[in-house]
């Protein structure tokens, strides 16, 4: 039977009983921050969350919070861990409970730029089971490629607040709380090669760099209490995000590939795959790295200057025989 609990808890929490659903290789289209600013929706300006229930019954002892998890990368990575029997919870701006129920996960509709919303999703998962011990965050939307001198301080100020402090705000409520534990804990922030190396994005770019300095000061501040902090940055993706500003002009799909030493995008699975091994005890010694998973865009690019990469030597005019 069917129906709805509400907790005394401020703001109101909505929880609907699981129910089993298969886990469903469905790539759903864009719904959440992984889109141009243009498409970013405030669906959570309202002080209130709710918590949807998907969940299969059988679970690892392991519970993933997923934020940006209602789409492209985010998405993947929650699949990812279904995929191995975790608990997962997505977190996303736009109700992500569609793509939740598709993969047995369960939902949370919030905003990341709203610090007291997740410390009190952070002391309601507390009392979960099990709790949050592995935090993923990929939410923050792409930025358009504008000069300074038209990127307005609004817009600036918004690639800030959900890259960069929304990844510090998830870091502090659920963090803190796998540093106080007996059990520790891993997180996996998510940045980008645009945080590694230059590019028109002068709000993206600065978030993003921040993102990994904030993984390394972390990973030492936690480390001694068996909290492991890594950062996965990927490289040109093929998520509904990329296929938008390839639509509107602002990228280059030939271009990127062409400019990667496997000439071609990443796919979502693939940095997927990084950041489930990095949250896995088969990474137990790997804390305070920076893993870009980039398709050989940042080895590759420079080569441009030199008459770009040489030709694919798997092709049939050439001799395996001749060194």
């Amino acid at each position: 039977m069917l129906g709805t609990w509400h907790l005394m808890l401020t703001p109101k929490i909505a929880i609907q009983p699981a129910s089993d659903h298969p886990v469903l290789g469905i790539v759903a289209e864009s719904r959440s921050y992984t889109g141009f600013l243009l498409c970013y929706n405030q669906a959570c300006s309202s002080h209130t969350y709710s918590i949807n229930r998907h969940t299969k019954h059988t679970m690892r002892n392991d519970h993933v919070l997923i934020t940006g998890g209602g789409s492209g990368i985010g998405l993947a990575t929650a699949r990812r861990f279904r995929e191995d029997h975790f608990k997962v919870t997505i977190l996303d701006v736009v109700d992500p409970s569609d793509v939740a129920q598709e993969i047995g996960a369960e939902s949370v509709t919030l905003d990341v730029q709203d610090e007291n919303l997740i410390e009190e999703l952070a002391i309601h998962l507390a009392a979960d089971t099990p709790p949050v011990s592995v935090l993923v965050t990929c939410a923050g939307p792409l930025q358009r490629p504008l000069p300074p001198g038209e990127l307005s301080w609004k817009e600036w100020d918004l690639i800030q607040r959900i890259h960069l402090r929304g990844s510090y705000a998830c870091c502090r409520s659920f963090g803190e709380r796998m540093a106080r534990s007996k059990a520790g804990g891993a997180i996996v922030l998510v940045s980008s090669i645009s945080g590694l190396r230059s590019s028109p994005l002068h709000s993206y770019g600065p978030a993003k760099a921040a993102i990994i300095h904030l993984a390394k000061t972390l990973a030492a501040e936690w480390g001694p209490s068996g909290v492991r902090v890594n950062c996965v940055c990927p490289g040109f993706t093929a998520t509904p995000a990329l296929a938008r500003g390839v639509d509107n002009g602002a990228l280059h799909e030939h271009t990127l590939k062409t400019q990667s030493a496997l000439g071609r995008l990443v796919e979502p699975g693939e940095v997927a795959d990084a950041i489930a091994f990095l949250a896995s005890p088969a990474a137990s010694g790997i804390t305070g790295a920076i893993l870009s998973v980039d398709a050989g865009h940042q080895v590759a690019s420079d080569w441009d200057a030199y008459g770009g990469l040489r030709e694919d030597q798997t092709s049939p005019h050439s001799d395996p025989t001749s060194l």
